[in-house]
């Protein structure tokens, strides 16, 4: 992704001690400028790309869904969520539903949620379970002794190579889509159908019941 995307991964020191919890904005609890910082990396999950793009990800645009020119993106434009986004809306969704009260208690009677909102949820977990099961990560977290405590403590700060997150943020910002807009398309003639289980389809036909879209946050 970093060739076609233009991009430049650089190696970096990432703090991630309990110091950080002190008061970094993405932990603090619900407020407009926790969300706004959250949406702002949530920013572009939806976007496009061009048949070019698909085909140097290995995609076979083909068997993709292409944007109508109406949408204003021109006649080679293709929806698509780069993985990181995702991650992140996933993240965001988990640390909502701590504050389910807050976030989701209107929209449900009783505060009890749909079961596609849980399916959802539950997705979430699993997309980053095998996110980080499939990097597989081995960088070491030694443990070092501090000053004025007794125990050991894992030291976690550490040197790691880091995508770049600015460019990739910057990339999809410029071509975000509208994800509502997105999932009211009407589905044309004549195109590439993928299968889908029953299961799958009972579950959506439960998301559709409720109005597409409704429950993307």
């Amino acid at each position: 992704m970093t060739e076609y995307l233009n991009l430049s991964p650089d190696v970096r020191t990432l703090r991630l001690d309990l110091e950080q919890n002190a008061d970094n904005i993405y932990i603090r609890p619900p407020s407009k400028e926790t969300d706004d910082a959250w949406n702002n990396l949530e920013r572009g999950v939806a976007s496009w790309a061009t048949s070019s793009d698909l085909a140097a990800a290995g995609i076979d645009p083909s068997k993709s869904v292409r944007l109508p020119a109406t949408m204003g993106h021109g006649e080679d434009a293709y929806p698509i969520i780069v993985d990181v986004k995702h991650r992140i809306h996933c993240l965001n969704r988990l640390r909502k539903d701590i504050y389910f009260d807050h976030y989701y208690g209107s929209d449900f009677s009783n505060a009890n949620a749909t079961r596609f909102h849980t399916l959802h949820t539950e997705h979430c977990i699993l997309v980053l379970l095998k996110s980080m099961m499939c990097d597989a990560n081995t960088d070491f977290d030694a443990f070092s002794w501090f000053r004025h405590f007794p125990h050991s403590m894992a030291d976690f700060n550490i040197n790691r190579k880091c995508g770049d997150f600015e460019g990739i943020d910057r990339w999809a910002s410029e071509r975000q889509l509208d994800q509502k807009e997105l999932f009211n398309m009407p589905k044309p003639g004549n195109v590439f159908e993928r299968p889908m289980s029953d299961w799958i389809r009972r579950t959506l036909a439960e998301y559709d019941s409720h109005g597409i879209g409704g429950d993307i946050n």
